[in-house]
Formats: C-alpha cells, structure tokens, sequence
C-alpha cells in the first residue's frame, strides 16, 4: 500500500494546495495508514519515504512493492521529526517494523523532475 499525502491534494484540475487542504491531506494520509494497519493483514515493515518534491520516493516505491506486496510505504517529504513521530506511534503499538529511506537527491534533478510532472498533470 502507497500512502502520499499529496495524492489527497489532487482535483480534476490537478493538485491543489492551500494551508487547510494540506492539513486535511496530511489527517486523511494518517487516516489511511490507520485504515492499513486495522484491515490488512499485519505489514512486513513500513517505510517512510523522506526528501523533497521530485526526490524519487514514489519511483523507488514503485520499484520496492513489486517484491514485497506486503509492506506499507509511507512516501512523503517527512523531514519534520513530529511527522515521522505520528507515523511511529500509530506503529509502535501494533510491532510494526519501520525503516526510514532519505533519498538525497541533488537540488537540480529535483527541480527538473518536479517541472516534469507538473507539466504532465497540467490540463
């Protein structure tokens, strides 16, 4: 299971983004983790997926759940301790593993790579 914060942002007329959307984005992905770890059956590890806008998280999601369909991938920019904190304690109760991935990716490519998918996802 991928859970992005961002992917709660989307419209039809693509992502859009205010202080009270991303506040709701951000309980609606803490939502769904919970939703994950309630219903499915217990994950084999969860990652947070920390860096910027365009680092890569979501590619290296993509690549990572062909080989384990059992894992949750929390893909956000999580560079804030108390967001990485309201992941881990939804978990620690449950023992669910959690593994932290920081993909450090030079400003430059993630600059490039966000200007790429904003003109995909422009109408």
């Amino acid at each position: 299971m991928h859970i992005n914060p961002d992917h709660f942002l989307q419209t039809d007329a693509g992502r859009v983004v205010t202080p009270e959307r991303n506040r709701a984005a951000w309980a609606q992905a803490y939502q769904a983790l919970d939703e994950a770890l309630r219903t499915r059956p217990a994950p084999s590890m969860v990652y947070l997926l920390i860096g910027p806008q365009g680092a890569g998280k979501s590619s290296w999601v993509r690549r990572r759940s062909r080989h384990e369909t059992n894992a949750v991938f929390f893909d956000a920019i999580l560079v804030k301790r108390a967001e990485r904190r309201e992941v881990l304690a939804r978990l620690q109760p449950l023992g669910v593993p959690a593994t932290a991935v920081w993909l450090r990716t030079p400003l430059h490519a993630c600059l490039d790579e966000s200007a790429e998918t904003d003109e995909a996802n422009t109408p």
